[in-house]
């Protein structure tokens, strides 16, 4: 079963070299910026163990420590790649949980769990980051993304994800001269 962390992840202590990427990030994770989306949904992409993760790690403390995200952040890795990779009916539940819905105030239907879901993000008037980690395909994350424009998306995956309606940023591998200075602190 899937777990999703309101608190999230550290990043890898060895993140460097990614300054531009952040660079192309942060814009599209503000909340205050505008948007032509209905929701604002940003897709890495690139090979297996090239940094999406951490990246998306890096980015999403940057952004909480800036206040961005008051009403929280919610992780969930899809092992998209794995022999047996999350369901958005799994991820849901585990959202659920991530937002501290759990035993009889679940829903018991899958209906009533999105149902659920899509409610408490539309009534949270505080910024939220979503990160969906390793996703498959975009029909992993379509799902779980929320109706409102305030919150923001940020999905990891080995393929470009045009089905989404979102900015896509492919990561390349770092040049020699970037792998070794940079240095990114834990925030």
């Amino acid at each position: 079963m899937p777990v999703a962390t309101a608190a999230l992840l550290a990043v890898p202590a060895g993140f460097t070299g990614r300054d531009e990427d952040l660079a192309r990030l942060f814009p599209v994770l503000d909340p205050a910026a505008e948007s032509e989306l209905p929701v604002v949904i940003c897709a890495v992409s690139g090979l297996g163990g090239i940094g999406k993760t951490s990246l998306a790690l890096c980015a999403a403390h940057r952004a909480v420590r800036d206040g961005w995200f008051p009403g929280g952040t919610l992780f969930v890795d899809f092992r998209g790649y794995d022999e047996d990779p999350v369901t958005a009916d799994q991820a849901v539940v585990a959202l659920l949980d991530g937002m501290r819905v759990r035993g009889s105030d679940l829903p018991q239907t899958v209906v009533g769990q999105y149902g659920l879901y899509r409610r408490l993000l539309a009534e949270e008037r505080r910024s939220m980051l979503l990160v969906l980690d390793n996703a498959s395909d975009a029909g992993q994350v379509m799902p779980l993304v929320p109706g409102t424009d305030h919150h923001r998306v940020l999905v990891t995956s080995r393929d470009r994800l045009t089905e989404l309606d979102a900015q896509l940023i492919d990561l390349d591998v770092l040049k020699p001269a970037a792998g070794g200075r940079g240095l990114h602190p834990v925030p």
